[in-house]
Formats: C-alpha cells, structure tokens, sequence
C-alpha cells in the first residue's frame, strides 16, 4: 500500500504515444507526485535567469533541441537546489545513456536514488494507431503519419538503450501499456506498492 511516506522517486520511459503523461498526471492528482518534464524545467530556467536558462533560451527560441549538456546542467540545478521534491517524475529525461549515466551522478550528489525506472512497452503499429487518432482528434501537427513514424526512430535509436541502463542497475520495471488508463495505472501502483 502507498502511504504518504512511500518514497515515490521514478522516470517514465517509453516511445510517444505510450501513455506516460497520463499515467504521471494520474500520479500526481493520487498521490501528489511532482511530475518534472524538461520542457518545463527550461522555461523556468529561461524565467527564473539561471545560468543554464541563458544557455537554453536562444535553442528554445529558434525551436532548436537544446543539448545534452544544457539540459544536463538545468537538471542538475534543479535537484542541487534547496527544495528539491521528495515525491517525483521525471517524463521525457534522460532521452539517452550519457543523459542516464549524468542524472544517476547528479541524484548521488544530492542524496537522491531513484526507486524505479518504468518502460511503457506498445507495439510499434498500436503506438501509430492511437497518434494518428490523436492527432485528428486534437489537430495536432506533430502527429503526422510521417512525424510519428520519424519520432518512433528517433526513440528507438537514441532512448530505448536507456532502458538496458536501467535494467543492468536493477531498476527497471516492464509494463504492457495496451489496456485502458485504469488497467495501466493498476500496473504502476503494483510496482510501486
């Protein structure tokens, strides 16, 4: 059972489509988890002025991936801070190896070990089925048939060797993310209870 004192300290992995921001947003209203994208985490750098902020902005402003070692340093900023939260997620980071290997460091530093790593695991040809519905759904650009299928390369080339990371530390927890909402938060609770 999840208690208010269950430390809840988790990153989501799995290709767009998968399911994660639900199931985070699910955790966040059950049992107050803060969920941390980086998108996020830079456009309060670039508000708040920090140093990784200045070197983030003019990326973000031309629409531009911002770079490892950018994106690094905001995290770093974030968890060596004087309020770090004790319940979160992290949805979208690391994205890649060298961005695991620099977040395992930058929690060690700061006296924080994750307690699990989630693969949402969705067939290829369910996660282009449920985008393509989104995106008529929601008119959203970035789910083109074209856009889709180049962002499930780019997960499969860059994000999933993050998963064999995270499965030779022992962290990482598998889910089958086909069911509904509900069949799949049962899931993430059994993991984390």
């Amino acid at each position: 059972m999840i208690g208010p004192d269950t430390p809840i300290r988790l990153v989501f992995v799995g290709p767009p489509g998968s399911g994660k921001g639900t199931q985070a947003k699910l955790l966040n209203e059950k049992f107050g988890v803060t969920c941390i994208g980086t998108g996020d985490l830079l456009r309060s750098a670039v508000r708040e002025g920090t140093p990784s902020g200045k070197l983030a902005e003019p990326y973000m402003k031309r629409g531009e991936l911002v770079p490892d070692e950018v994106v690094n340093a905001r995290v770093n900023e974030y968890f060596s801070g004087p309020s770090p939260p004790k319940k979160f997620l992290l949805d979208g980071y690391p994205r890649n190896t060298s961005q695991a290997e620099f977040l395992d460091k930058s929690l060690k530093a700061a006296g924080i070990s994750l307690t699990r790593v989630i693969l949402f695991d969705v067939p290829d040809d369910e996660l282009v089925r449920r985008l393509e519905t989104r995106g008529t759904i929601e008119a959203r650009p970035d789910d083109s048939i074209e856009v889709i299928r180049n962002r499930l390369k780019l997960y499969h080339e860059t994000t999933e060797p993050v998963v064999g990371h995270y499965r030779r530390s022992g962290l990482l927890a598998e889910i089958r993310a086909t069911g509904t909402k509900d069949d799949i938060h049962k899931q993430v609770v059994a993991i984390l209870g």
